[in-house]
């Protein structure tokens, strides 16, 4: 076997060997070879805990030019949260093998689901700097939501086996349930927003959870951050407005409320249930969540800056 001339960079590869139920070692297994080949060297790591990725992240203390993260959403999110526990000019660049079930960063980052095309994005040299958004004190790629959509992705794990369909089934179910009409205060640059909601959605990019598209033509390296909130309207309307979500034509709805701003900040009347790309957290009675655009705060392997 010929040996390929190899990279001078230096990978830390963070396998989550329980992600899609194994895929994420299969993909491991398949990297490391063509690694081998090329002569590239690398470090692996197995996570075994939920945060043991961060962890191992901001806790490295020899140099690393890159962290490759074989893994869904929820280990992308752990590992872009070490980086950001480190010095910026300590931060090794991020890499992506998509290895979950939903895969939305790899997705909005030009991957797919591809992992050839993960390969090849890794070896080159392209490099481009995209936006975070921090919520008190943590960091997300993609979507914060409050309300129904943190509901839909609560449910949707009980649906684990209908990859493609189940974030449809929650909302179906949850619409039928009829979802809690929520007492929140939505604060941001451009003014304040009072009264009962469905959900809250704060995003920088165009998709979240697959399918859903709230806010169009927004890009992860592309600086601008968008809030939404969708007022309780007549039930049989929302079947619709769901649909209409999947078609990036939610926001044409009267229940929708639309604005583009660097921060929000949002405060329930009551503990309502949030997620952070899919990771589901509570905010409490009364307390603020602020949410501030992060530009150009994580540089990643692809060369989606020169599209």
């Amino acid at each position: 076997m010929r040996l390929l001339r190899g990279s001078s960079d230096k990978y830390l590869v963070i396998i989550n060997p329980m992600s899609r139920m194994g895929k994420g070692l299969r993909k491991a297994l398949w990297l490391i070879s063509r690694l081998v080949i090329r002569r590239i060297d690398f470090e692996t790591v197995l996570t075994r805990t939920a945060g043991h990725a961060e962890k191992i992240v901001a806790e490295l203390d020899h140099h690393i030019d890159a962290i490759v993260a074989i893994g869904g959403d929820g280990t992308v999110q752990e590992i872009v949260n070490g980086l950001m526990k480190r010095p910026p000019d300590d931060r090794p660049v991020l890499a992506v093998i998509p290895a979950g079930r939903g895969n939305d960063f790899a997705r909005l980052i030009g991957i797919g689901k591809s992992k050839r095309k993960a390969l090849q994005f890794l070896l080159a040299a392209d490099v481009t700097e995209v936006d975070l958004l921090k919520f008190n004190g943590r960091y997300a790629t993609n979507v914060i939501g409050l309300g129904y959509d943190a509901s839909v992705a609560d449910r949707a794990q009980y649906y684990k086996r209908f990859p493609l369909v189940r974030y449809v089934f929650a909302a179906l179910y949850l619409i039928w349930k009829k979802p809690p009409r929520l007492a929140m205060r939505i604060e941001h640059e451009h003014g304040t927003w009072d009264g009962e909601f469905l959900i809250m959605v704060v995003g920088h990019t165009r998709k979240f959870a697959r399918h859903v598209r709230i806010f169009n033509g927004l890009r992860v390296d592309g600086g601008v951050m968008k809030v939404a909130a969708f007022r309780p309207g007549p039930r049989p309307l929302s079947p619709m407005v769901l649909a209409s979500a999947a078609v990036g034509l939610a926001t044409v709805w009267p229940q929708a409320t639309v604005a583009e701003t660097d921060w929000v900040e949002i405060t329930p009347g009551t503990t309502v249930k949030a997620q952070a790309d899919g990771d589901l957290f509570y905010v409490p009675e009364g307390q603020t969540l602020r949410v501030e655009l992060l530009r150009a705060a994580l540089k990643v392997k692809t060369p989606i800056g020169n599209r």
